[in-house]
């Protein structure tokens, strides 16, 4: 009779502890709460040009304004799962600086590329590094033409890096790239980037290949600067535009206009 009343009571027990949770059992807790969904919208950066060579008219505000939306979403999972927060960045840019040299108008901005970046204030938030936006028209009578192997970026330590461009494969970044000749009174819409910043990243079982980009503009301080060689071929030959850039405090949109009225010519 003993030994069957020690049956039931192993048996009960075991019931008992089945019903409670494996977390509970150990004295786990439950998970935190999750990250509250949010939309973050600022000013994060300027650009203006500082100079330029040879020297040509500034027809535009001459500043660019970088804007950074910021935005956080969670997702509940269970009682005892927590949640799944995706956390991303989008920067984009208003405003455009434009030039007008004898034969050539000039039109720069920035642009969202197709890649993959890390925020560079949020480093879990995913984002993409904005290329330099560059629309060049043809005011002569003549054909203009663009070596874009010849084009290059310098970085704000001073290395000049090779550009991709629309059209180029990622794969064939390091290739030599075709030269385009712009009719007269055409004009030619394109970014450029540095190629080195391009890399692939290889898929496995928990994460797809993806072709990545390194910050660039967005990566920068207030103060840093950087440049642009672009040359361009003529009938009388080969003119090299050199451009330097700098980056400075955000600004509003009525610093912007404020700016634009300002600015009309830039100083020899």
């Amino acid at each position: 009779m003993t030994q069957g009343w020690f049956l039931i009571g192993v048996v009960a027990t075991l019931l008992v502890t089945g019903c409670v949770p494996p977390s509970q059992q150990q004295g786990a807790q439950r998970p935190p709460p999750p990250e509250a969904d949010r939309n973050e919208f600022s000013s994060f950066l300027s650009i203006r040009l500082v100079s330029v060579s040879p020297d040509l008219k500034l027809l535009s505000t001459g500043t660019i304004r970088i804007d950074r939306e910021y935005t956080v979403k969670s997702t509940y999972i269970g009682k005892y799962g927590g949640s799944s927060t995706f956390r991303s960045s989008i920067f984009s840019g208003s405003g455009t600086i434009q030039l007008n040299a004898d034969q050539v108008h000039w039109r720069f901005g920035v642009t969202s590329l197709s890649l993959r970046s890390q925020d560079p204030i949020e480093k879990r938030a995913y984002s993409a590094p904005l290329g330099i936006s560059v629309e060049i028209t043809n005011l002569s009578n003549a054909g203009i033409t663009i070596d874009w192997n010849a084009v290059s970026i310098v970085d704000a330590s001073g290395e000049a890096h090779k550009v991709i461009h629309e059209g180029v494969k990622m794969a064939d970044r390091s290739s030599v790239m075709a030269s385009i000749t712009i009719a007269p009174g055409g004009k030619v819409e394109d970014f450029i980037y540095p190629s080195s910043f391009v890399s692939l990243r290889s898929g496995d079982r928990d994460t797809s290949p993806a072709w990545l980009g390194r910050n660039f503009i967005e990566g920068m301080k207030p103060g840093n600067r950087f440049g642009v060689f672009f040359p361009l071929e003529t009938i009388t030959g080969i003119t090299e535009y050199q451009f330097i850039f700098e980056v400075g405090e955000p600004i509003t949109e009525a610093d912007q206009l404020t700016l634009g009225r300002s600015m009309t010519a830039l100083a020899p």
